[in-house]
């Protein structure tokens, strides 16, 4: 079969980022819709702290200043030799959280077979599963469901395997319509990996980036 394509879009100036420390999805494969899930993400959201009760909620990411974004990604920069950016497509990004069952999307890592890193979105539910898509967005491109599988199980990343942002970090990235959000490896403070999400059509994104996401553990969402 052959893959549907998108023609990416590419950043021609520096933009300001929204970054967020988001829960980790773990190796722990994601089963879809095996979990509890709320029947929305604003019921989801009316059932108390979910920041307490589940690191998959809604609210997860808030905003991190530019001075302190563009200092992670540098350590990513140090450590790694040079830097690392990635673009999603936002048209899809906004169809994932549209589903009533989502309240986020965990950006996973993968690894195809020429060994090219990519960030692989997939929409999680308030109880921990990942909701099916016959087609996931990659830069690229789509690739098929069964695919993103593969390249995440490739991926060794160790027991984090992605980052989870609530609904609400992406409805701020979307504040100003645009085709891509841009994605900068960093690395933070405690030495821990981060992605930093931004708005390249966003006016002065470099004076802030959103980073507030949630590590998950062997009880996060599940794919295989």
């Amino acid at each position: 079969m052959k893959k549907s394509t998108l023609r990416p879009f590419y950043l021609l100036a520096l933009m300001a980022a929204l970054v967020f420390i988001t829960p980790s999805c773990s190796k722990q494969p994601l089963l879809p819709d095996q979990a509890p899930a709320a029947s929305n993400a604003n019921s989801a959201a009316k059932l108390g702290d979910l920041a307490v009760a589940t690191p998959f909620n809604i609210n997860v990411g808030a905003p991190v200043i530019g001075e302190t974004g563009a200092d992670w990604i540098a350590n990513y920069g140090k450590v790694h030799g040079k830097s690392k950016s990635y673009n999603l497509n936002n048209f899809y990004l906004q169809k994932i959280i549209k589903d009533p069952k989502c309240v986020g999307i965990c950006l996973y890592y993968g690894l195809d077979t020429k060994k090219n890193v990519h960030i692989i979105p997939i929409g999680v539910t308030a109880g921990g599963s990942v909701i099916k898509s016959l087609l996931i967005p990659v830069e690229n491109g789509f690739i098929f469901w069964f695919t993103a599988k593969q390249w995440i199980k490739n991926y060794n990343g160790g027991a984090m395997a992605g980052h989870f942002l609530g609904n609400n970090t992406f409805a701020r990235l979307n504040t100003t319509p645009c085709p891509i959000i841009h994605v900068d490896f960093a690395i933070d403070d405690l030495n821990k990996q981060q992605l930093l999400l931004s708005n390249v059509c966003q006016k002065n994104v470099t004076n802030l980036y959103e980073d507030r996401s949630v590590f998950a553990t062997s009880e996060s969402p599940t794919l295989f």
